[in-house]
């Protein structure tokens, strides 16, 4: 069965705010805001915020039909309070989960502003295009933070910041090298 790709994009950003709820539930409180220059200028908090600004950016853009990544909440308790980004990621979730019920693949063409210093700078886009971006866009925050959480000595799941292809990948090596293991015994 084909999965529309609205319902792909969709699912798989919820797959990653899901990720980001339980790497905040296991995380030690006071790691969430350390700052560890030079090697980190930024801290797990701040990354986390980004992303959900970009959320929120796609999810009003979707309803009013003009996409605007510069102009951002940038909530400073999402930064310092993992309760905050809690709560944020849960109002997310729901609102993604409603727009999956609204949206239709050849939904209403949106407009994504591309300048910060000219507001009436844009392009067209789609809701579609700009779900895909912004699970691009979190994979690579989620990255950085568990290069932060790791040089911390904190424990998370290997696939957490990984690209599901990359994921794919490393599958696919390994079950070759179970193969060839097994072929040379």
């Amino acid at each position: 069965m084909t999965v529309p790709f609205h319902q792909h994009s969709i699912e798989a950003n919820l797959a990653l705010l899901q990720q980001a709820t339980e790497f905040l539930e296991n995380l030690p409180e006071p790691l969430y805001c350390i700052v560890e220059a030079p090697a980190f200028t930024s801290f797990i908090g701040a990354h986390l915020r980004h992303v959900l600004d970009h959320y929120d950016s796609i999810l009003s853009g979707i309803e009013s039909g003009f996409v605007d990544y510069h102009t951002r909440e940038r909530d400073p308790l999402t930064e310092t309070r993992p309760d905050r980004a809690l709560e944020r990621i849960r109002s997310i979730q729901m609102k993604l989960q409603l727009a999956a019920e609204d949206l239709n693949p050849q939904g209403a063409p949106l407009s994504l502003r591309i300048s910060v210093e000219d507001p009436r700078a844009t392009i067209p886009t789609s809701a579609e295009r700009e779900l895909y971006f912004t699970l691009s866009h979190t994979l690579h925050h989620f990255a950085m933070i568990a290069m932060i959480a790791r040089h911390h000595g904190h424990q998370i799941p290997d696939c957490f910041g990984v690209a599901p292809s990359t994921l794919a990948h490393r599958n696919d090596l390994s079950r070759k090298a179970a193969q060839q293991r097994q072929a040379n015994q």
